[in-house]
């Protein structure tokens, strides 16, 4: 991808919307809003985590330092080549003089409010304004819209799914402690990168998550959060692969455990353990590895990534067997055989503090609930699992998730403001806000 550059960043038919405006048209003030909620039957249809702008404001104040750092002759080159794609593409001697004249001001002429990051805000109220603050650059506005709702809309999303999965693991933990409440932090896991559409998506996906979790393996995101919003988080642990737990061969697939407990002799360490033989594992290699485990100083964090994670996890229920399979049992109960437990604060059982689990494959809303239920139901406590949640959570969105709409609310005319609105007789669901929005919520950001 090139870098970004703002006379490109727009669909191609604002390029001739400034020569459409009425000539006394002297600013335009456009609104962002989320015009309703629709996801699915655990999240609030009313309100939702709003978060990511400044990911998008830091991109064009990079922008901006770049173009109005040019020399008159780079920029004359700069705008030759511009002219000559439009050209090429939309037909027709385009004009791009109002660049030029852009760049002689020296800065951008828009202001940008917005409401503040991590905000839970009301569906169909406003989230975001910029207006232009030069009377000549009317057009500006709207030509920023593009990239600005692209940037922002998947990162809101990406943050209001990961605040209704933490939500949902707090409900189920009313009453615990404090010390047990800190530990949601990092119950819920960023694995989404690798099955996101490419570096950037991945660091602005991972932007949502970390707005609600500490827990990453999505570097790019990490460093976001890090150089944009101040945040030292994202925090993971020593973990294998699947590449590792192979290389020593099957056979010797209790060397593989032995050499990754020597590696790691403290702290965390989570190892992948479906291989071949998960259940094999759970009831061979780690008992006969149990005095080392509960010696170390430190967590060994189990991964199963096969199978219906609740059976994996929780085992199948009411077998009138009374010899139940290890898959009958689940991993909760061998684990807890094998190493005992403590009881949490609601009386549940928490497996011993030097072994744990960790799940990563299809997570999502539903199925965390479905699984948290299921280990409570059994007796086990919620602090016994990490929830890896990839992109089967955030890739799968649209902008309709939570109707992300930017349309112009107000219009300057000959130096009076005009509220206009959107309002289709046909979809009434697309009707848009009208006015001004200025005070309130929304800070000044650009």
């Amino acid at each position: 991808m090139d870098n970004f550059n703002l006379m490109y960043a727009a669909d191609f038919y604002k390029v001739s919307h400034k020569a459409q405006y009425p000539a006394n048209v002297t600013k335009v003030h456009s609104v962002l809003v989320a015009r309703g909620a629709n996801y699915n039957d655990h999240i609030s249809k009313t309100e939702f985590q709003w978060f990511g702008y400044s990911l998008f404001i830091d991109k064009l104040e990079t922008w901006a330092k770049w173009y109005f750092s040019w020399s008159e002759y780079a920029v004359d080159a700069e705008l030759s080549t511009y002219k000559e794609f439009l050209d090429a593409r939309l037909g027709g001697d385009n004009d791009v003089s109002h660049w030029k004249e852009l760049w002689a001001l020296g800065g951008l002429p828009v202001t940008i409010c917005a409401v503040p990051e991590k905000t839970i805000s009301e569906v169909q109220t406003p989230l975001l304004t910029i207006e232009n603050t030069n009377d000549c650059f009317a057009w500006l506005p709207a030509f920023i819209e593009t990239s600005m709702l692209s940037n922002v809309w998947g990162v809101t999303t990406a943050a209001n799914r990961s605040w209704h999965i933490r939500k949902s693991i707090e409900d189920k933990m009313v009453g615990y402690s404090e010390e047990e409440l800190s530990a949601i932090d990092f119950m819920g896991h960023d694995f989404s990168y690798r099955g996101l559409m490419g570096d950037e998506a991945a660091a602005m996906v991972g932007c949502g998550h970390l707005a609600n979790f500490k827990g990453s393996d999505t570097i790019p995101a990490i460093r976001a959060m890090e150089r944009v919003y101040g945040e030292v988080t994202g925090f993971s642990v020593p973990a294998t692969e699947h590449s590792v737990m192979c290389a020593g061969g099957q056979a010797t697939e209790e060397e593989t455990y032995s050499r990754i407990l020597d590696t790691y002799p403290t702290g965390i360490v989570s190892i992948v353990s479906d291989t071949w033989d998960y259940f094999k594992v759970l009831t061979e290699t780690l008992p006969s590895m149990k005095d080392r485990i509960m010696s170390r100083e430190g967590k060994v964090v189990i991964r199963p990534d096969s199978g219906d994670p609740v059976e994996i996890i929780c085992g199948i229920p009411d077998s009138a067997d009374p010899f139940p399979t290890n898959a009958e049992k689940g991993s909760l109960r061998i684990l807890d055989e094998v190493f005992g437990h403590t009881l949490d604060s609601a009386g549940l059982k928490v497996l011993d503090s030097h072994i744990g689990l960790i799940y990563g494959d299809g997570m999502n809303q539903e199925r965390i609930i479905t699984m948290l239920d299921t280990m409570i139901e059994r007796g086990y406590s919620p602090l016994n699992l990490v929830f890896g949640i990839g992109a089967f959570t955030y890739q799968l969105t649209t902008r309709d998730e939570l109707g992300f709409a930017f349309k112009a609310t107000a219009i300057e005319i000959d130096g009076e403001w005009v509220d206009i609105q959107k309002n289709p007789k046909t979809d009434q669901s697309k009707k848009s806000l009208t006015g001004r929005f200025v005070g309130g919520n929304l800070k000044e950001v650009f």
